[in-house]
């Protein structure tokens, strides 16, 4: 059983290209390490989005003072990276990309406004996805059916939603909340569940929820929290439903209040309790994402609170450090 995962290198604390990770966990475990490099010489990359066939597509770093950021669809082959371009704006920013190749994220167009984007390889011009009526906007992930999701502005930058982008020139959907002000959908799976986080009615940014957003009209769902946390956040879901993201307590409430400040978690969308991932031995952990395999990745602290990039897996995190040879050099964060 082999699983695909892509991650970026960091030497001396500094970030670096690109690597993508294929990890046979259960057969004598390890795994190789693939440099993906970046676009022209340059040496700072970062991989946002990784598909069942295990092309990587993320943004590649041209300038160090963040004019000329390109969206980038790494090779993993030995060929060449390619630069997926803009709106005709100074930046681009790839995040997701689904089994066929479509790839989405965001751009700036040549007014400087940041917009959802679908990012085309092969010929032809990338297309603005347009807002909810405001200035900016982001698509976050797209499935195996073409749908996408993310944020958008809605008119006069009112408040962030989450959003459900039309690829087909119709209008996008806003997604709505928990009955606050804002949302943002981070994650949709191949039947269609989009999750992500909603504020509800006990304050407009302040009391952020785990969603499981309905695209139908019917009322979202509350994915809760651990109990010790304020506010939580789901990042990804899988095929099968299973939902992976954190609960957290913001830094001015945990310097004086609680014990920890974030924790990677399991939500159900059927109405179980959320389940606390643990961590590598340390205080705090972040779930990022996960497959159909229900395995999930993600970053957790050791004892030393140094953090560490992790694999769960039927009740067990792994350090994926740890199934490495020490000596590589290489630190997975």
């Amino acid at each position: 059983m082999t699983t695909t995962f892509a991650t970026f290198r960091s030497r001396c604390w500094l970030a670096a290209p690109a690597i993508a990770l294929s990890l046979n966990v259960w057969a004598g475990p390890s795994y190789t390490v693939i440099d993906l490099g970046a676009l022209g010489g340059v040496n700072v990359s970062y991989p946002m989005g990784i598909n069942q066939n295990g092309r990587v597509v993320g943004y590649t770093v041209l300038a160090n003072n963040g004019i000329g950021d390109r969206a980038t669809l790494f090779s993993g082959s030995g060929g060449a990276n390619l630069n997926l371009g803009t709106l005709g704006g100074a930046n681009g920013y790839a995040y997701s990309i689904n089994g066929s190749g479509g790839i989405v994220g965001y751009a700036y167009t040549t007014a400087g406004a940041p917009h959802a984007t679908q990012f085309i390889v092969s010929g032809g011009s990338n297309v603005d996805l347009g807002t909810l009526g405001g200035f900016n906007s982001a698509a976050q992930s797209i499935n195996n059916g073409g749908q996408v999701v993310g944020e958008a502005y809605t008119t006069g930058n009112a408040a962030v939603r989450a959003t459900l982008f039309s690829t087909s020139g119709g209008p996008n959907v806003d997604l709505g909340t928990l009955g606050g002000k804002d949302s943002s959908a981070f994650a949709i799976n191949d039947n269609g569940q989009v999750v992500g986080y909603a504020a509800d009615v006990n304050g407009a940014n302040r009391a952020n929820r785990a969603t499981l957003f309905s695209t139908t009209g019917g009322a979202n769902i509350d994915l809760g929290k651990l109990a010790n946390g304020d506010f939580s956040i789901a990042y990804a879901v899988s095929n099968s439903g299973q939902v992976v993201g954190e609960t957290y307590t913001p830094y001015s409430q945990f310097q004086y209040l609680k014990p920890w400040a974030q924790r990677a978690t399991l939500f159900s969308t059927s109405g179980g309790t959320p389940v606390d991932l643990g961590t590598l031995g340390g205080t705090n952990s972040r779930a990022w994402d996960n497959n159909n395999l229900d395995q999930v990745v993600g970053m957790a602290q050791l004892a030393s609170q140094e953090w560490d990039a992790f694999i769960w897996q039927n009740g067990v995190m792994t350090s994926l450090e740890s199934l490495i040879d020490p000596t590589s050099g290489w630190n997975f964060y």
